[in-house]
Order: structure tokens, then C-alpha cells, then sequence
């Protein structure tokens, strides 16, 4: 789920012209995770124009996430996931097939 301040960047952003491709550049380089920054980006446009978010200045540098909100979207890393399981496996069959031998 996009967060307040990365939500209001972009508002402010967009209302200045900035395109989509230079906003999540800069997210990013500010240590957003991109898929947050993508969902935002669609957020942002399914919002109405009347919708008040806040105050950023989109001439500011953008907002960084906090601690939890890197910390938060770790279930979109699929491959650590991956990896993390196939460990598992492979070292039940190594701890049964030592258990036998």
C-alpha cells in the first residue's frame, strides 16, 4: 500500500508537469521500492483532482521512507521466498538422508 508522503509527492508532482518515468526516478534514488512507487503512480490516477493529500513542494527532494515502510513490503520479494524454501527442502534431505545413514 503507497504511503501518505510518497502519495502527496506525487500529487505535487504531477501538478507541475513532472512525467511519471522522472517521478519514480527520484523515488527511487530516494529509497522507495519501485513496486510502491508503480502502485502509487496508479493510485494517483485513479484519484480525483479534488482529493487533498498534503502539503509537499514537489521542488523539495522526495520524501524516504521510513524504517517500517522499507521494511513493510518484504512479501513483494518473491525470490527471497523462493530461495528461502528451497533451502528448507534441501536441508530436510540432507538432515533425513544423515538420519538414516
Amino acid at each position: 500500500m503507497p504511503y501518505h508522503a510518497l502519495l502527496e509527492y506525487i500529487r505535487t508532482a504531477k501538478d507541475i508537469g513532472t512525467s511519471d518515468d522522472e517521478i519514480a526516478t527520484r523515488l527511487t534514488k530516494a529509497g522507495w521500492y519501485k513496486i510502491d512507487v508503480q502502485d502509487a503512480l496508479e493510485l494517483h490516477r485513479r484519484l480525483t483532482s479534488n482529493t487533498v493529500l498534503g502539503a509537499y513542494s514537489p521542488q523539495q527532494e522526495p520524501p524516504a521512507p521510513s524504517l517500517m515502510e522499507r521494511v513493510a513490503p518484504l512479501h513483494y520479494d518473491k525470490h527471497v521466498i523462493i530461495l528461502a524454501i528451497f533451502a528448507f527442502v534441501v536441508g530436510l534431505i540432507v538432515f533425513f538422508a544423515l538420519a538414516q545413514s
